[in-house]
């Protein structure tokens, strides 16, 4: 048998075409070494697969077998159906992990024609890999059975499971007993002690104690009783089960209600299981629910017994009102409803546990009312260790914002001279974002408080002084107390933003792209659009030869974001003038805007997000440029880029309220297009990203442009 030997780097070209014969059956056979690099590519807990085309345009997609995953050594076998044309074959691997996918370059094998005429064979698609899918199906026979077993003589495997569940809520119980005991010393009592009473209002309260009231209001309204309580069961509602199931006996026709919160922007499953002729099989319930205001929304989705629906709230929901018609009841009896959530959530707050903890004990933090004021201080203490025979030398990293105030306080513990002074340097960023040290920027004498704002935003501090003013060694205690209006409310409401943000899954959110060639590829654009990238390659010009290597699909890959529409055509312009002075008003993108992300799509999904990137060939094409103007544009204004871009930026604003509008602006352009673009965007509060630096090659972005792209693009995001 054949087997041939092939190190493939899954970050670049198999440039060598393999070789086989038509007709051979059970006796090719590749074996590729997997590299990233000089470094071989670890296929731990992954899978393989080839995707080939036949020269018949028939189909292969079969698993490799993987003999050695830590050195990235797998086995393709070339079966009949992969050789049964003479021709040229089209093949690319794909390692797969979880829900990850990377897949490589494609690469060409040769197949050499067979004289043989007994060893036709007709040509069909071979589906393997999915076929060794399908027959993973056949556990779930098995799964069924074990299922029965596990009922261990119960009526219902409920029956069982609720009983199991008993024993472990009684052990966890005794847990909780047993940790809170082990909790319950003076600083704990004293910590929670702070939290709880320094929130609670009295008579006179002032304006500070009413913003410490203002953040015990939950994101869904709802009041707490104090800050503790509004922090610790807002983080524990993130945590909740997996699951929550509601029963209901009932009796004939009429409405369900179910007390059940859901924060706006979560996606739910609810599952319906009624008893045996409760229900009238497929006839559908219908789900409502109550905003957090107490009004009903009805018929928002619709249910059958023993199925599941997908629900998606658009806004805070305190409960689910569910209404079953006379036509769907049947008999008397039970229906239970369970909510569940995608795993992907609990996923993320699993790897994120660790975070909460954290976010939890910095909320628990000593944070000190100044009664009669609405400001909040907050205390950073620091022992500085003291050697005689070694200088004072010492660092902090912080974050302290341009304006804000500090006291500092060093306490000597009489290892250094009592009127030494302490001299600190502070790092500073500038505007242009690069950073300076200011030597000498505070002096500081021992227990002397010392006020101090800064000037510029501050992201370290550090301190020296001579051993000379050394007695002998010891500690002593710097304390930073940050002087921060409205600080802890803000800090309060950004962190429950942030942790409720981590847990929102980015797969339901959509972009949708306005633009030219740098974003046009056939079969992503419609149809008769042109596009100067394809799967042929530009080898003369670029080295770009997939769609997998544009920067929105990268950009897709790496945030789980899903591409909405790529309303994207080459070669034209923003303005209705083209090259040569031209009439471009078909193509340009004041037109196309309204096909794909305005009016002709009012009632279609909206995007979240819209990447506008565009102006290229307005400078390539020297079409007028204008001035920026903001209302009353005419036909002769839409001529010239600048006009058309203000334009065109209010009408997608106006057309797509929710979305968030992002201006790429591409570093080939004329400098009098990127000042007005800056201008307009900054007028419509816009965001926009600056493009720098973009690889390229005939004017167009080649693969490390597009990443170049991409990156620019992810740090705003």
């Amino acid at each position: 048998m054949n087997t041939k030997i092939i190190k493939f780097d899954i970050n670049k070209n198999l440039y060598n075409t393999l070789i086989a014969k038509q007709g051979d059956t059970k006796s090719r056979f590749l074996l590729f070494n997997l590299l990233d690099g000089s470094i071989p590519f670890s296929l731990e807990n992954r899978s393989v697969r080839v995707y080939a085309v036949k020269p018949d345009r028939t189909e292969v997609f079969n698993d490799l077998i993987i003999t050695d995953a830590a050195k990235g050594y797998c086995i393709l076998e070339l079966t009949t159906q992969m050789l049964a044309v003479a021709g040229t074959v089209k093949l690319e691997l794909m390692v797969i992990e979880e829900d990850k996918k990377l897949t490589s370059s494609i690469f060409y094998m040769d197949v050499k024609e067979s004289i043989n005429s007994e060893k036709a064979v007709v040509s069909t698609n071979e589906f393997g890999a999915l076929l060794t899918a399908l027959s993973s199906l056949n556990e779930y026979d098995n799964y069924k059975r074990e299922i029965a077993a596990a009922r261990d003589g119960e009526a219902n495997l409920l029956t069982k499971v609720k009983k199991i569940d008993e024993q472990l809520d009684n052990n966890a119980k005794a847990l909780k007993m047993d940790i809170d005991a082990r909790a319950l010393n003076k600083d704990l009592i004293v910590e929670r002690n702070r939290i709880d009473n320094l929130s609670k209002l009295q008579e006179g309260s002032t304006t500070g104690d009413a913003e410490m009231v203002d953040a015990r209001v939950g994101i869904l309204g709802n009041v707490y009783n104090n800050l503790g309580d509004s922090i610790r069961q807002q983080i524990n509602n993130i945590m909740c089960n997996n699951n929550f199931s509601f029963t209901k006996n009932v009796t004939g026709s009429g409405l369900i209600e179910i007390k059940k919160e859901v924060y706006k922007g979560q996606k739910i499953t609810i599952t319906l299981k009624g008893d045996e002729n409760v229900l009238v099989s497929e006839a559908p319930l219908n789900i409502g629910y109550y905003d957090m205001d107490g009004t009903r929304h009805d018929n928002k989705a619709i249910i059958k017994d023993n199925s599941s629906t997908e629900f998606y709230a658009t806004e805070n929901i305190k409960g689910f009102a569910i209404w079953v018609p006379s036509s769907s009841f049947s008999s008397n009896g039970n229906i239970t409803f369970t909510f569940s959530y995608p795993e992907t959530l609990y996923t993320e707050i699993n790897k994120n546990f660790d975070e909460l903890n954290k976010q939890e004990n910095l909320i628990n933090q000593c944070f000190k009312f100044e009664s009669g004021s609405n400001y909040y201080f907050y205390d950073n203490l620091y022992d500085i260790p003291v050697l005689q025979i070694y200088n004072i030398d010492g660092s902090v990293v912080c974050n302290y914002k341009k304006g804000e105030v500090v006291y500092l306080y060093l306490e000597n513990d009489g290892s250094v001279n009592a009127d030494t002074t302490f001299y600190f340097a502070n790092t500073y960023e500038n505007e242009d974002g690069t950073t300076e040290e200011i030597q000498n920027a505070i002096m500081l004498k021992f227990n002397t408080e010392l006020k101090f704002e800064f000037p510029k935003n501050c992201t370290k501090l550090r301190w020296w002084v001579s051993k000379s003013n050394v007695i002998k060694d010891g500690t002593l205690k710097l304390n930073i107390t940050s002087y921060r209006r409205n600080g802890f409310k803000n800090y309060f409401e950004e962190t429950v933003s942030n942790l409720i943000g981590k847990v929102h899954d980015n797969s339901k959110l959509t972009f949708s792209i306005l633009g030219d060639s740098y974003s046009a590829y056939p079969k992503w654009i419609e149809e008769g659009y042109a596009s100067w990238f394809n799967d042929n390659g530009n080898t003369d010009t670029n080295n770009m030869t997939s769609f997998t290597q544009m920067w929105w699909y990268l950009l897709m890959q790496e945030t789980g974001y899903s591409l909405l529409r790529n309303e994207s055509y080459s070669g034209t312009t923003i303005s209705t003038t083209g090259y040569s002075g031209v009439d471009s008003t078909a193509t340009s993108f004041t037109t196309r805007m309204k096909k794909g992300i305005g009016e002709e799509r009012t009632l279609e999904p909206k995007p979240n997000i819209i990447f506008v990137l565009g102006g290229q060939n307005d400078s390539w094409a020297n079409s007028p440029i204008g001035s920026v103007k903001y209302s009353g544009w005419s036909t002769e204004d839409l001529k010239s880029t600048l006009p058309s871009f203000c334009y065109m930026i209010e009408y997608l604003k106006k057309w797509n309220p929710q979305a968030r509008i992002i201006n790429i602006i591409n570093d080939g352009l004329k400098s009098e297009i990127i000042t007005g673009m800056i201008e307009a965007c900054n007028y419509y509060n816009v965001e926009y990203v600056q493009l720098t630096n973009i690889t390229k090659e005939n004017g167009h972005p080649n693969k490390q442009g597009m990443i170049d792209i991409k990156n620019q693009i992810i740090k705003i995001l």
